[in-house]
């Protein structure tokens, strides 16, 4: 039940703000929102452009807007020379996917043609920011080149030769001294420690040793007094940045219950029923769904270490840092995704009713039909592919850990429509999926990104397993395609890529229970089933209908039963929830 909140703290909760991407003057700046319309007006006006692409939570986009916009020589050369755009990426995923690589704030520098001249990654000071526009100014800047023209493969499985170069990877970015995979920013990027706990389900005693250490210094960018996870550490597990975001959450919540399932460890449960406890408190509306982030900063601008050393008593006298209140159905499918998750470790009913709740708004409010589904309220360069994939997988992930096929029919939906709305071509050949089928701005588009292209291949491929539909393989190889360029291979989210060509060389086990719904035993078997610790896998409860989803005949079983099948074979009736993970592990050896 959710705590009744005191008088005075609906006062400060209700001060927290959502960002929108509408004028502003914020630093003696006058900021528009993208549109064509402002490409329009540059080319007309002769008249370069200047993006500020920040986000709501980001530390340094506010020390940024404090120290760099604010200067008075910035303000005067941006004010006559440029037009100035501002936009909060978390509300527009297209101008977010284009630019993601260069973190928040990224400054994108345009001529009056609409082409980029230069990107910026970061916070810069104003003499930097000076240095920049009047070097742009005393010479013709040409066009940053066009990115080169990768070849994509007819065969979306990498060779032999790259995938073993992906794997070397893997291993060398681990972090041996202090866990984490990488040495810059310390925290959980989701497929890397997801694919250290798969091969270490597999035997593998050093990867799941890594994953362990990675998962346990993780527990340190939890907040131990409101809960939540803090999105990242620099270099070591101890230096936090405070912001807390929904994909932050989404992973954490996944990872650690998928890390308890594993190895048993309670600690790991702890810490993500922490994480629901923050969501359930300060990012649930009143209608059930979830907000999308809180700040970094109390005050904005000004580091907040301090502050999250306060007990809860200290830090709400203080007030609270600012919350956005955008209602987007990616991230809500985030959350359902991760609530889903801790539902399979935990078996709590009131996790799963979160979940559901949160589904039920996202279909009452971001439903456009036929599967698809709108971002906010109104969307600006929409509909997303983001919000369509997220909700797509978050109603497999649902249908995963209850067996209700209406989740699975709304999954089925979701992929039919971003096979309709958001597929690539190049030339003839298909390959990968687009954020956005609009246009930016005049003759600019969104390419293909690859951690959505990996999550769509293993939404699809999954799918494919389910249905045995010819259509969702199709889709599944369509975004691998993408992923098996060398040039995009090699890129950061390896491991995912890994992920995706495992699953699409491999069936996944299939899980059966066999009883009536309303039977108690049968509903044992199947959480049982759905907390066994492996991601990929496909799991149905066959009730009344007598009717499965797999093309393998199951055995027959006078009683309530659950069944596995893999490798061409199918276990014996497993009647004990208890004995369920040990026997499936025996039988997948």
């Amino acid at each position: 039940m959710r705590k009744i909140l005191s008088a005075a703290l609906f006062l400060i909760l209700s001060t927290s703000v959502a960002w929108g991407s509408s004028p502003s003057t914020a630093g003696g700046i006058h900021w528009v929102p993208w549109s064509k319309e402002v490409f329009v007006q540059a080319k007309k006006e002769q008249k370069k452009l200047i993006l500020n692409l920040e986000a709501v939570w980001c530390h340094w986009c506010h020390v940024m807007e404090k120290d760099t916009y604010s200067n008075p020589k910035v303000i005067e050369l941006i004010g006559k020379h440029f037009i100035a755009i501002k936009v909060d990426q978390d509300s527009r995923p297209d101008i977010s996917r284009r630019y993601e690589d260069f973190g928040w704030p990224a400054t994108i520098f345009f001529n009056s043609n609409g082409k980029e001249i230069e990107k910026k990654s970061g916070f810069f000071p104003a003499t930097e920011m000076v240095t920049t526009i009047e070097n742009m100014l005393r010479a013709p800047t040409e066009d940053e080149e066009n990115a080169k023209q990768l070849d994509f493969p007819q065969n979306p499985l990498l060779s032999k030769e790259l995938r073993a170069e992906l794997e070397k990877t893997h291993q060398d970015r681990y972090d041996r001294k202090i866990g984490g995979w990488g040495d810059g920013h310390k925290f959980l990027f989701g497929d890397t420690e997801e694919l250290a706990l798969r091969n270490g389900s597999r035997g593998n005693k050093e990867e799941l040793k890594r994953a362990v250490k990675t998962l346990d210094a993780a527990l340190g960018l939890l907040d131990p007094v409101w809960g939540g996870a803090f999105q990242y550490s620099v270099k070591t597990w101890k230096k936090i940045h405070f912001e807390k975001i929904a994909d932050t959450q989404m992973r954490n919540l996944f990872l650690f219950s998928l890390g308890y399932e594993q190895t048993g460890n309670k600690k790991y449960l702890v810490g993500a029923m922490g994480i629901r406890k923050f969501l359930n408190e300060f990012f649930r509306s009143p209608q059930n769904s979830y907000y999308t982030s809180q700040d970094a900063d109390l005050e904005r601008g000004v580091h907040s270490e301090g502050y999250f050393q306060l007990s809860d008593v200290k830090r709400r006298a203080k007030g609270i840092p600012v919350i956005d209140k955008h209602l987007y159905a990616r991230e809500n499918g985030w959350f359902i995704s991760g609530l889903a998750a801790l539902y399979a470790a935990s078996e709590d009913p009131e996790v799963l009713t979160d979940a559901v709740r949160a589904a039920n708004w996202v279909e009452k409010n971001r439903n456009l039909g036929k599967g698809g589904y709108s971002h906010d309220e109104r969307d600006d360069g929409g509909p997303f592919l983001g919000d369509t994939l997220e909700m797509g997988i978050a109603y497999l992930n649902l249908y995963q850990v209850t067996g209700e096929k209406s989740y699975l029919e709304k999954a089925i939906l979701s992929a039919k429509y971003i096979q309709n709305h958001f597929s690539h071509e190049v030339g003839e050949l298909k390959v990968g999926f687009v954020p956005s089928n609009q246009e930016l701005a005049p003759g600019m588009t969104v390419e293909p990104k690859k951690k959505e292209n990996i999550r769509v291949a293993r939404f699809a491929n999954l799918l494919w397993h389910y249905t045995q539909e010819s259509k969702f393989k199709a889709m599944a190889e369509q975004a691998a395609r993408y992923l098996a360029a060398p040039e995009i291979a090699r890129k950061h989210a390896t491991a995912g890529v890994l992920l995706v060509q495992e699953e699409l060389t491999t069936d996944p086990p299939h899980f059966a229970v066999s009883g009536a719904r309303e039977d108690g035993a049968a509903k044992a078997l199947f959480q049982a089933a759905a907390a066994y610790p492996l991601s990929y896998k496909t799991i149905e409860w066959i009730d009344k209908d007598g009717k499965s989803l797999s093309p393998i005949e199951l055995p027959k079983s006078e009683k309530v039963a659950a069944f596995v099948c893999a490798k061409g074979k199918c276990s014996a009736p497993i009647g004990d929830p208890r004995k369920l993970k040990i026997a499936v592990s025996e039988f997948l050896k």
